[in-house]
């Protein structure tokens, strides 16, 4: 018996077994899919002698298959509600292929035109489902400074 021949059957016979064991390379793993991130801006504006809404805009950086919610609320600052604004909360819904939501606040008339310290409230976001939150919560601003009247 060749020792030689045999040798040459073991290693072509590795070599055959270490390439057809070799995973490829051409197929990469997949990749977890990346979901929209929600932002929320800052907003203000005056505050009238009568009611008024001050609207805070919430846009996804991407679109999505997938319906996006997530929940709202509003918190007191130094804009305090009801005096100065309409507490509310609830969830909102991103339709699929759509960037985009709204939350209303409804802000009280100041019949007085009172000059004063402009007044400040918190929208806060929370419970992302279908995506993420890249920005948490917003200020928003009732401009209160330039009245027309100091109080008394």
């Amino acid at each position: 018996m060749n020792t030689n021949v045999n040798s040459s059957w073991w290693v072509l016979f590795i070599t055959i077994l270490v390439f057809s064991c070799k995973k490829s390379t051409d197929k990469p793993y997949p990749q977890p899919p990346v979901v929209p991130a929600l932002t929320v801006n800052d907003v203000s504006q005056p505050r009238a002698a009568v009611g008024t809404t001050l609207r805070f805009y919430i846009t996804a950086n991407k679109t999505t298959s997938s319906t996006m919610t997530f929940n709202y609320s509003l918190a007191n600052g130094t804009a305090v509600s009801p005096r100065d604004y309409a507490t509310a909360s609830g969830t909102l819904t991103i339709a699929p292929n759509q960037t985009q939501a709204f939350v209303d606040v409804n802000i009280a008339a100041d019949p007085d035109n009172l000059r004063q310290p402009n007044l400040q409230f918190t929208l806060q976001l929370s419970n992302p489902v279908n995506c993420t939150l890249a920005r948490t919560s917003a200020t928003g601003t009732l401009i209160t400074e330039d009245g027309a009247y100091l109080p008394t």
